[in-house]
């Protein structure tokens, strides 16, 4: 039975920030001097970005965390994005302080955006949008010896729905589709000519791949 404030995730253990937060004040109790202290870098009507520091007696910052929560992720950050934003840099920031236990990240950081991927595969007009980046190409680009029309299509979907959605989030999807729905495939490379085909109408259907 997992411990109180540990939840299990795809067979990880994953402290919540409360319990980070609990096991921090044991040790470093307010009285003592130590502080959390978190900041707004960031907000507007689409996201909201936190900054938390740890800071010890002497003033001396220790340990940072920054948290980042889009608006249109959730319904529950609809209103909450703030909030959740400011969670997420906490349980960070106590992780770098050494209150992590075995993932850097917390239970409640990594349940937050598994709501966001289902969010955004069931309707990815509600996904994210991140400014573009100049000209860095995607990794992960069909060999040479894949049909000229097959790897036009497949690419030009990439970097479509990488546009839309961001590239880190893109790229995840994408890592995570082919090692669910193609056998393992790590790489566009290992996919067959008729299996990219069958990406490429996978990613219209998740995804959406034309460009607004």
């Amino acid at each position: 039975m997992a411990k109180q404030g540990v939840v299990r995730i795809h067979n990880k253990n994953y402290k919540t920030v409360a319990l980070r937060v609990s096991e921090f004040r044991a040790d470093y109790p307010i009285a003592s001097g130590w502080a959390v202290i978190t900041e707004i870098i960031a907000l507007d009507e689409e996201c909201a970005v936190v900054k938390a520091s740890i800071i010890n007696p002497d003033g001396v910052v220790v340990a940072t965390g920054h948290g980042e929560e889009f608006r249109k992720a959730s319904n529950i950050n609809k209103t909450s994005a703030l909030e959740n934003g400011e969670t997420s840099a906490v349980g960070r920031a106590l992780a770098a302080a050494g209150l992590g236990g075995e993932e850097y990240a917390s239970a409640d950081e990594v349940t937050n955006a598994i709501k966001t991927q289902e969010t955004m595969e069931k309707n990815p007009e509600t996904a994210p949008k991140k400014a573009d980046k100049k000209e860095t190409p995607l990794p992960d680009l069909p060999s040479e010896d894949i049909p000229d029309d097959i790897m036009e299509v497949v690419i030009e979907n990439c970097k479509i729905a990488s546009k839309i959605h961001g590239r880190e989030e893109y790229n995840t999807w994408h890592r995570r589709t082919l090692a669910n729905f193609f056998n393992g495939a790590t790489a566009l490379t290992d996919l067959e000519p008729e299996q990219l085909v069958e990406f490429a109408d996978y990613q219209k259907v998740k995804l959406g791949t034309k460009e607004k």
